[in-house]
């Protein structure tokens, strides 16, 4: 749950939306360049920041304890290794055995509720496994709902199948919705002002739609799933970036410092962003792994920043929070594998910043309550003390889960290829959401100070999701900081 807050000349204030705190006449609504410049990489700024400059957010496992001055400390009073969860057992049985039993108890804990209760269930493993266990514990169908999509070349991004089957499995009452394009587009405007500050995941244009269906349907508690994959390392580029440090990361890191910079001088023009980011942090020796979200590399950012922005921000790095990081786990962790710092790092950053602040201000925005069963407490602390060697032996995503919850949910479902939650921003922007984009922010960059039209214009059509990031940032900036009104935030063409 977010918290945010601010300091006036004489007052402390502190709200769960940033919007109830700019109702503050002493407020001023200004964008905080520093915060901005970490966006483009995280799809969200990192706590305490946010992109109002003077309006901060608690951060996950955090206090803020202010004195009679007026100063404010942050304490953090809770880490995923703060407990010391004795890890006794040596076989993967005996994990999955502890993991199972530790998540029917998380589960059983969101069942209690003075509303009705039910899950979202796309049919993958996760929302599958949740739906699973609260069907062992209840008396009555569980409540399910999925969302779909409609249109030209959706098809991949459909998992309606695969929910309709659990829910039939299962018994469910089952509810579903499909969207199209232009659901997206209706509800810009409103995403923006739920939203507060951008968080760049279009997951959440269906998250708000599917939840709406919920309460629409008398359910006003939903489960979810998310936490699973980044405590039992489920994404699929979480496994290519394990096999590159096991390997070609190590002989290039250990390369001379001049070998390196020559290596990144003759293939940078024959490589993705993604590509020569990695070689870029190989050669100035910065951590392999930022997170399981990535936008923009330092050297794409760069070329998409106007001369003005890079002059008032210098020699700014994103890298800079991704080490404040490493020192937390390096300091708190008892036995540090590669795997445990890839999931640290999503814990403190991407899950909370991002995908469970997206599930907050979406379910909340139709008057639902989101609960987390994959991230209670004791649940994370019992996942983050299991070695990467029993979680996914030979890299394979999410073994230990799938152990542990093999003899609940059908075999195809537990084993088909992972889909993910994904939106078809690519299909929708080849009709009439490219040209609001396109035109959107060629006039951001004709008015503002911030990026370069003649790079920008470049990603028009081609690289439709990093536009969609910067589309999020140009509607905020129209409602937020120049005071459009919402409903000519978006004028469809």
């Amino acid at each position: 749950k977010p918290l945010y807050y601010a300091k006036t000349n004489d007052s402390f204030l502190f709200a769960s939306e940033i919007k109830c705190l700019l109702c503050h006449p002493q407020l001023k609504k200004t964008v905080h360049d520093e915060a901005l410049y970490h966006y483009l990489t995280f799809l969200t700024t990192p706590a305490p920041q946010t992109l109002f400059e003077n309006i901060f957010k608690l951060p996950a496992g955090h206090r803020a304890v202010i004195n009679a001055d007026g100063y404010i400390n942050l304490e953090q009073y809770w880490d995923v290794f703060s407990n010391d969860n004795a890890n006794n057992f040596d076989s993967n049985d005996d994990q999955s055995v502890r993991v199972l039993e530790a998540l029917r108890e998380s589960v059983k804990l969101r069942m209690v509720s003075d509303v009705p209760f039910g899950a979202l269930l796309s049919g993958g493993m996760d929302s599958s496994t949740n739906v699973a266990l609260m069907h062992s514990q209840m008396d009555r169908p569980v409540q399910t709902f999925s969302i779909g999509y409609k249109g030209t070349n959706v098809s991949e991004f459909n998992e309606v199948e695969y929910a309709r089957q659990v829910a039939k499995h299962f018994g469910s009452n089952h509810h579903e919705i499909i969207i199209d394009r232009n659901h997206l587009i209706k509800f810009l405007p409103d995403l923006v002002y739920y939203q507060d500050e951008p968080i760049a995941d279009p997951v959440c244009v269906p998250l708000y739609y599917v939840c709406k269906l919920a309460k629409d349907a008398g359910t006003s508690v939903l489960q979810v799933g998310e936490g699973a994959d980044e405590l039992f390392g489920g994404y699929l580029h979480w496994k290519s970036v394990l096999r590159l440090r096991q390997g070609p990361w190590q002989v290039f890191t250990a390369l001379p410092s001049w070998l390196k910079r020559m290596v990144l001088k003759s293939t940078s023009s024959m490589l993705d962003d993604l590509r020569l980011e990695y070689l870029r942090r190989g050669v100035v020796n910065e951590e392999l792994f930022w997170g399981g979200a990535i936008a923009f590399g330092e050297i794409a950012k760069r070329k998409i920043l106007s001369d003005g922005y890079l002059q008032r921000i210098g020699d700014l790095s994103s890298h800079d929070i991704v080490q404040r990081y490493r020192r937390m786990f390096d300091s708190s962790c008892p036995d540090p594998d590669y795997l445990k710092w890839m999931s640290y790092m999503d814990l403190q950053m991407r899950l909370p910043e991002l995908l469970l602040m997206r599930v907050d201000k979406m379910s909340m925005a139709t008057s639902v309550e989101a609960r987390v069963p994959y991230l209670d407490h004791e649940f994370v602390e019992l996942s983050m003390s299991i070695p990467q060697s029993l979680k996914v032996p030979g890299l394979r995503s999410k073994h230990l889960l799938k152990l542990a919850v093999q003899d609940l949910i059908p075999d195809h479902i537990l084993h088909r290829p992972k889909q993910g939650f994904r939106v078809p921003v690519s299909q929708w922007f080849t009709e009439s959401l490219g040209l609001i984009a396109e035109q959107k922010l060629r006039k951001f960059c004709e008015r503002t100070d911030y990026f370069r039209w003649d790079n920008i214009s470049k990603l028009i059509y081609s690289s439709n999701e990093l536009v969609w990031y910067l589309l999020n940032f140009v509607l905020w900036y129209e409602l937020w900081i120049e005071d459009v009104p919402k409903d000519k935030v978006i004028e469809i063409p």
